[in-house]
């Protein structure tokens, strides 16, 4: 028997043992964690694309814009770095006490500690399980995930700027209902795929914006199998009818991500068919008391592969936490200008407003029509007022815009007070100098809270050093007195 013979008979014998060796999966990214590796995304083109009106109308699948969706289901291994990062104090309940089970699909994430500040919560993910979907999850556990993406990954308790806002204002809800809770389109760097996002990486053929929809998400029309051997195409992870629930992968319900080589949509994603059901931003039911959020592309359990098919549209409460629930991400462009973002960095910032003061001009009419915020045909004071009071929500003496009039606005103030300035030297009246007016102004203001608005964008300055506030004001004192 020679090399090769000897070869193949071996790679026999581990495919028909179904080991773990005999698997395969598309090429992983190196860090599962680094999400601006290319490698976890697909990009989702053909922008304007028609709409798929095969079995609903007026259809679904029609975005209008260029995005990407994430390649594979949100992970085990994804969700235990975002539990350590936020999960100290599980306020609003991210973890699953069923998590760090392993029968059925679960997702072998385990924790440990006492969930107060003294003694946080850890978590840690079961190595076979790190690549696997992360599971027992709700929907409203899936939009603080893609808030805390948006919001650049901080570690912290949950609340604003880690999970509470950002692509959603949720303010602590966690019920079944919520209907009013959409994605804020100014703040969503992430957020979970419109059911129009999801349905269009799933099934359109791409190409162009006729290219048309395939019936099943691994680009084909023919009810997929599911061989995890084989390496031809067109297989997912699902039951069939009339059986229990049937482990293809060593014993375990749910596959690594990736696993069904060349089994990919058109753009390039895995597993929107089979494995867990995915959450989308869809209402599809509602009543007085609830609104059902969309799933789309069936789970392990025994549905047949009908149930991934684009006709296939279905529901569930969003408060709901199961085994059979996961969800992946898109990465979307700030699809709406956030009136007063001059800079286009999605955040109303100093900067902005510093960039309306410097073409400040009560008889020219703009030549960016973008600052004349009042509509009057020019840029003066009345801009001025409706970007700080009306946009970022605070007093025209919040020189740092944190929503408060206090010693650092004063001492801004102070170091250019009697020199030309803008907003945030302490400029409250908008005349380009630091005057009597304003101190007047700032005095009237001083103490006072401004409570941030709901999705504004709004983002302070950083604290000023406090022996500039000093010096400043002694400066101020010295300049009165001459």
């Amino acid at each position: 028997m020679n090399a090769r013979t000897i070869i193949v008979a071996v790679a026999a014998m581990l495919l028909a043992a179904g080991g773990a060796e005999a698997q395969t999966h598309a090429p992983w990214p190196t860090d599962w964690n680094n999400w601006s590796d290319p490698a976890l995304w697909c990009t989702v083109g053909d922008p304007g694309n028609a709409a798929d009106t095969r079995y609903a109308t007026p259809g679904y699948g029609s975005v209008s814009y260029e995005y990407k969706i994430g390649k594979y289901e949100v992970t085990a291994g994804q969700y235990t770095a975002f539990l350590n990062a936020v999960g100290g104090v599980d306020t609003y309940a991210l973890y699953n006490t069923e998590m760090p089970l392993t029968r059925y699909a679960r997702c072998g994430i385990a924790r440990s500690g006492g969930g107060i500040v003294g003694d946080p919560f850890t978590y840690s993910v079961a190595a076979d399980y790190a690549n696997r979907p992360v599971n027992c999850v709700s929907y409203w556990d899936a939009c603080r995930f893609a808030n805390w993406l948006s919001n650049g990954r901080p570690t912290g308790a949950q609340g604003a700027g880690t999970t509470e806002t950002g692509a959603y204002t949720l303010d602590g809800y966690d019920g079944t209902d919520g209907r009013t809770i959409q994605r804020n389109y100014y703040n969503a760097k992430y957020a979970v795929p419109s059911e129009d996002e999801w349905y269009k990486a799933a099934y359109y053929k791409g190409g162009s914006t006729n290219a048309g929809y395939w019936d099943y998400p691994t680009s084909s029309n023919t009810d997929p199998g599911r061989d995890i051997a084989d390496a031809s195409g067109n297989n997912a992870n699902y039951g069939t009818p009339g059986t229990t629930h049937e482990p293809i992968d060593s014993g375990k319900w749910i596959t690594l991500a990736g696993e069904f080589q060349n089994s990919d949509s058109p753009y390039g994603t895995f597993d929107q068919g089979g494995n867990v059901w995915e959450r989308n931003e869809a209402i599809v039911d509602q009543g007085s008391t609830y609104a059902d959020r969309g799933l789309l592309g069936a789970g392990y359990t025994n549905g047949g592969p009908w149930t991934m098919g684009a006709w296939a549209r279905n529901g569930m409460d969003p408060a709901i936490e199961s085994d059979i629930f996961g969800f992946r991400v898109c990465e979307v462009p700030f699809l709406l200008p956030r009136p007063g973002d001059f800079n286009g960095d999605g955040f109303l910032t100093l900067a902005d407003v510093n960039m309306l003061y410097a073409v400040l001009d009560t008889t020219v009419p703009p030549t960016d029509k973008k600052f004349d915020l009042a509509i009057n045909s020019k840029v003066d004071f009345a801009d001025a007022w409706d970007l700080v009071r009306n946009l970022c929500g605070t007093s025209m003496a919040d020189t740092n815009l944190d929503h408060t009039v206090d010693i650092l606005d004063l001492g801004n103030l102070a170091n250019k007070y009697g020199q030309p300035g803008s907003f945030g030297d302490g400029d409250t009246d908008a005349n380009g100098v630091i005057d009597i007016m304003d101190l007047g102004n700032l005095a009237n203001d001083y103490g006072k809270s401004f409570p941030l608005p709901v999705g504004s964008g709004v983002v302070p300055e950083p604290i000023t050093s406090a022996l500039l506030i000093v010096g400043g004001a002694a400066a101020m004192l010295r300049r009165r007195r001459t």
